[in-house]
């Protein structure tokens, strides 16, 4: 079931609910919508409340007037829970998503039960990524959006994935090319290059040196 985000901050934004149980919110990644989740949902809503939100600029959410930030995708994360009276929850993070996880441990701690990374990472980004961002930039600036999704898309799947995956991995590109035109692509990659997004394994390792972060961390990655 969709439902919109009732905020003044995030208009024109939802997500998608389902199910019963201690609440899971699931954050999907750069050039995805909630749907990237469809088939972990139908596991997951046989024992949980399950939460996939479409983040700002993408699917039914609209881009707010405010700069995108990794930390305003956590205050966005929070916005759902606060509309949900929820006070703990389990957070996935997919790729970028996992960037908001992050920021969400960082800003909302003690509203996290436990939290999971899956493709992504804690670490800041080396030069070499910085590097195929700003050619992603040039490519966007250059062809244009369509092509830059065209291009980038099948490298979201294993070459294993992409012949046992193919109808999905086939449908995820029109599918895309319809719900993200919201989304300023050049300059969310701007954001992602320029995001004061320090290392934030110092600041994990801290907390869990520390004991402040008392919950469980899962990193997952595999093909």
């Amino acid at each position: 079931m969709h439902t919109i985000l009732n905020s003044s901050v995030f208009q024109q934004s939802g997500y998608y609910k389902s199910g019963q149980g201690f609440p899971i919110i699931l954050l999907h990644g750069f050039a995805e919508d909630h749907s990237i989740w469809s088939s972990l949902i139908k596991h997951l809503e046989k024992d949980y409340l399950v939460i996939a939100p479409d983040l700002p600029g993408t699917g039914i959410s609209a881009l707010p007037e405010q700069e995108m930030s990794m930390d305003l995708l956590a205050d966005f994360a929070n916005e759902i829970l606060e509309q949900e009276k929820i006070e703990k929850v389990i957070m996935l993070g997919h790729s970028m998503g996992g960037y908001a996880a992050l920021a969400f441990a960082e800003k909302y701690e003690n509203k996290l039960s436990a939290f999971s990374m899956i493709h992504s990472s804690a670490f800041a980004d080396d030069e070499a990524k910085k590097e195929n961002r700003r050619k992603s930039i040039k490519l966007i600036e250059n062809e244009g959006r369509e092509v830059f999704l065209k291009a980038m898309i099948p490298n979201l799947y294993s070459e294993s994935s992409k012949v046992r995956l193919k109808r999905e991995m086939d449908a995820h590109q029109p599918r895309q090319f319809l719900r993200i035109v919201r989304f300023d692509i050049e300059e969310g990659f701007q954001q992602i290059n320029r995001r004061n997004r320090h290392n934030r394994a110092d600041q994990l390792q801290f907390q869990i040196g520390v004991g402040n972060l008392t919950h469980p961390a899962r990193f997952v990655a595999g093909v």
